[in-house]
Parts: C-alpha cells; structure tokens; sequence
C-alpha cells in the first residue's frame, strides 16, 4: 500500500514538473513568437525629412523585420512637458509592452510613468535617466560634426563659420564643441559664431538665425536644429552648409555638403528582439548604465549621405576621418581643451569619458556664443513645462587648475599638401619632470612644442590624425610599447607601419622619460 501511494506520488509530481515545464516553455515561445504591441511617441509629424522622419524609417525597419509579429502605435504632434505625460501614461494602460518615446523632453514624462508601469519597457531617445524597465538610446552626433568642422575649416574662405544651436544641453554642447574641434585641426584662424534658436524644429526661426550669421559674414553652416530651412537660405545666399538627421540634398542640392544620418532601427530592432527573448536588461548598478546604448560610426546607427559640392581632396579626407573614428584612432574629446575665456577644461593627453561628457557645459575656445546662454531650467521656461524640470547631471567636467606648461604652439600657418594615408607620426611631449620625484628642470614648452609640430605633420606632411602616436610626459614603459624592446621590435609603431608605403616621423621634445 505504501509502495502504490509512493509510486502514485512519484508519477503525480512528474505530471506536475512536466505540466509547468510546458507551460514555461508555453509561454516564452508566445512572447517570442507571439505579437508584441510597441508604441512611439513622435514630436512632430514624420514628414519626408529630419528627426521625427528617421524615427518613422527606424519604425519601418521595425515592421520590415516583425511583419505580425509585432503592432505598432505611432502618436505624433506630442509637445514636451504634461501632454506627454498623459499621452504614455494611456499607451501603458492600452497594453503596449515597448513605448519609445523620441525627444529629449520627454525625459521626465517618461520616468514617471515607467515608475507607475513596472512591467512595461519604456525606451527615451537621448536622455540619461534610468530605471530598472526604463532604457535610453542616443546616437553619437558629435563625431559626424567633428568632420563637418574639418570640411568647414578647409572651405570657409571668411573664416567666419556658423552654428545653429537648439538648446544649451549636453548633446548641444558635445556637437558644437566637437564641430570646433575639427575646425581648429586645419585652421586656427577660424570662428565658429553660434547662435540658440532654441527650438527643435521651426523652419521660420531657424531660416532667421541663418539670415543673420550670413549678415555677419558666415560662409559655412552647420546645425542642431531639424529642418531644412538653413540649407534653403544658405543656397539662396550661394553659402554651403550641412543638413540634420536625414539627407536634405533634395531641398538643398547646391548648398548641402552632406547630412548625417540617424540610423534608429538597429537600436528599435536589437530591443524589441531582447525583449520577445526575454533577456533585455538594464544591469544592476545604481542608474542603471547598462541600460544605455550609445552607438556611433562604429555600429552603424549613424552614417553621412552622399558628399557634394566640395573637390575630391575633402571627399578623400572625410572618408579618411571617418575610417579613423570607425576604428577608434582618433579620439576627438582629448586634451588639451581651453574654453572660450582661456580656462584648461582638460590637461593634455588625457580623454572626455562619457560621464564627462554628459556634464559639457562649456564652449571651445574659437567658440563665439552670439545668444544669451541659457541654463538647463531656462529650458524649461521656454517650452513652459513644470513636468520637464530637468537638473544637469552630477558629473565631471575635470576643471582643472590652470596649467604651469604652455599648451598653445607659436601660430604658424603651414601649407597643405595631399593626405599620405600611410605616413606615420610619433610625437613625445615631456615637459613635467617634478611630479615624478626627478630632480630635474621642467621642459616648460615641451608641450606646446608637441602641438606645434603635431599640425605641422597634418598639414605639411599630409599625416592623418589618426596615424599620430602623441604621447605625453612618456615613461619608459610607454616608450617601450610605441618601439618595442630588445626581445621584439614589434610595438604599437610596428603595428601601424606599412612595409614599403610608410615614411616615419619621430619628434621629441623633452629631457628624457620622466620615469619607469
């Protein structure tokens, strides 16, 4: 009797194991294979052109890949602040599993009702607050302005180039300065006049702001803002200039050197897919950074239209530049940085991380701000907004205390010759002899020296930024892994050198290396 009621038991318990087994397995096949309900939230109608209309491409993607495996709510005009608010608030409750939410003020709209829908996937597009079920995707603009400003410096003939801001946040900021940045490589002499629009997308003001910068002799534009409104102005004033999100030749073709391209469906696709499989996760750190996406050139989310109305040589350079920011040879945030009255924001050699850059909130130094800089709560006034109340990141920006070592070389305008794609440069910099314990002088210019002979190698020698090995304040353990050591010759400058292409450059500037 007891062996039967032990077997019956025995037999009950597989039953019961398989049965929730084959329901588990019931139910991940149905998130997987099952249609999943998604939702965007548009600021303004999709058009045929600009922020809003590369979302709608990343929403095609979306139902290119899924076909009916997914249902898609699009609710578009949504204006930032309260409207937003209750606009996602009734796409969770409607049942969307995944709602993103495509603007940068809808932020905190979209942080408090994830906090009220836990079981719901919120995705915002360019912020920084996380939750456990709240993600953020942004795309890396920065980098296609750092090659807008390169082609900028090369064709301005002014030297008077212009600017359209949106509003003074981070993402602004990051683009501007990076824009700056690449001007400054191939021509010192340039000014970048700026001028906040503050708005995103409105073609009457942002043809304004472009009225007047070409009034003040701008010859370039370049913009952050989202309509094609500048471009028209700058082709109806025989100027050039650089489009937004989308490509803006067809509303430009003589004026549009190219536009970025904000590629959002490999982000749409990549959650949607984690999702229905059930591993999309945010991580476990306090702000959730394992939440956050934030691609480049390197993975596809952004890329450039087709390039127009420049000559073949800025055709080869922008192609190269965005070779080097593929591969991560060059790191456009690096210093030194100086900001627009004279302080160092970042000693030479060392790297904006992410965090920092986050906290940006300065200008370079051939920046010209021709607008009142408004503070992030000044933001708020203008769009009027309580809900939108956005506080700056507690982060970094490494001010640091003004240097002792000079870090501008002499002026020198060298000419310029055709790119050698397979010259190599190794440029030391040892200039800060005490700080390693070393009774011995400083080299108070060695820095500048450095910087000095670094343009001279762009622009006389034709060596692409991304081929210079710059190093600063080098120890022995550096210089060794630039040259190798007597065991293997093969360090960082062997990797780089092509055998019977390559001419290598080694300049010096220093007593010695400082240290082991």
């Amino acid at each position: 009797m007891c062996f039967r009621k032990m077997l019956t038991l025995f037999i009950m318990s597989l039953f019961m194991v398989s049965f929730s087994i084959f329901n588990f397995v019931k139910e991940a096949k149905s998130q997987y294979s099952g249609v999943t309900k998604v939702a965007f939230v548009y600021l303004t109608t999709p058009g045929d052109h600009g922020w809003t209309y590369a979302h709608e491409l990343g929403k095609r993607m979306v139902k290119n890949h899924f076909g009916k495996n997914v249902e898609i709510s699009i609710v578009q005009n949504v204006p930032e602040g309260p409207a937003a608010t209750r606009v996602i608030r009734e796409l969770a409750a409607q049942g969307n599993e995944v709602i993103f939410t495509t603007a940068f003020g809808y932020m905190e709209p979209t942080l408090e009702v994830a906090k009220e829908y836990p079981s719901k996937v919120f995705v915002h597009v360019s912020g920084y607050k996380r939750l456990k079920n709240l993600f953020t995707v942004n795309i890396r603009f920065y980098q296609s302005d750092y090659i807008s400003g390169i082609v900028a410096g090369l064709m301005t003939k002014t030297n008077k180039i212009g600017y359209i801001g949106a509003y003074p946040i981070a993402e602004q900021f990051m683009r501007i300065n990076a824009f700056a940045r690449g001007v400054n490589t191939v021509n010192q002499k340039a000014k970048i006049s700026l001028i906040w629009a503050h708005t995103w997308y409105d073609p009457v003001k942002e043809a304004n702001v472009a009225k007047s910068l070409i009034k003040n002799g701008v010859d370039i534009l370049n913009q952050g803002t989202d309509s094609p409104a500048a471009l028209q102005v700058a082709e109806k004033n025989g100027i050039l200039g650089f489009g937004s999100s989308t490509d803006m030749s067809p509303f430009a073709p003589n004026a549009q050197i190219f536009s970025p391209v904000n590629n959002w469906g490999k982000y749409y696709i990549n959650i949607i897919e984690k999702y229905k499989k059930g591993i999309l996760n945010s991580g476990n750190s306090p702000n959730y950074w394992g939440g956050n996406t934030w691609g480049g050139f390197e993975s596809g989310v952004l890329k450039i239209s087709k390039i127009r109305n420049v000559p073949s040589s800025i055709k080869q350079k922008i192609s190269l530049t965005l070779e080097d920011i593929k591969n991560g040879r060059l790191k456009i945030f690096e210093g030194p940085i100086i900001d627009n009255r004279g302080k160092e924001v970042l000693p030479f050699g060392v790297k904006l991380d992410d965090v920092a850059l986050w906290g940006m909130n300065y200008y370079f130094s051939n920046v010209e701000n021709h607008s009142s800089l408004n503070s992030y709560s000044n933001y708020n006034k203008i769009q009027n907004q309580k809900q939108a109340t956005l506080s700056k990141p507690k982060t970094s920006t490494y001010s640091q205390p003004k240097s002792e070592f000079p870090l501008k070389p002499i002026p020198i305008n060298f000419p310029s010759v055709s790119i050698k794609r397979d010259d190599i440069a190794v440029i030391i910099g040892n200039a800060n002899y005490k700080k390693m314990g070393k009774d011995i002088p400083n080299v108070n210019p060695a820095y500048a020296d450095a910087e000095g002979i670094k343009q001279y190698f762009m622009k006389a020698k034709g060596i692409k930024e991304g081929n210079i090995i710059y190093l600063k304040d080098a120890t022995n353990a550096q210089l060794l892994s630039v040259f190798g050591n007597e065991k293997s010759h093969k360090g960082k400058l062997f990797n780089y050198i092509k055998p019977n292409k390559s001419n290598v450059y080694i300049y010096y500037a220093g007593h010695g290396a400082p240290g082991e």
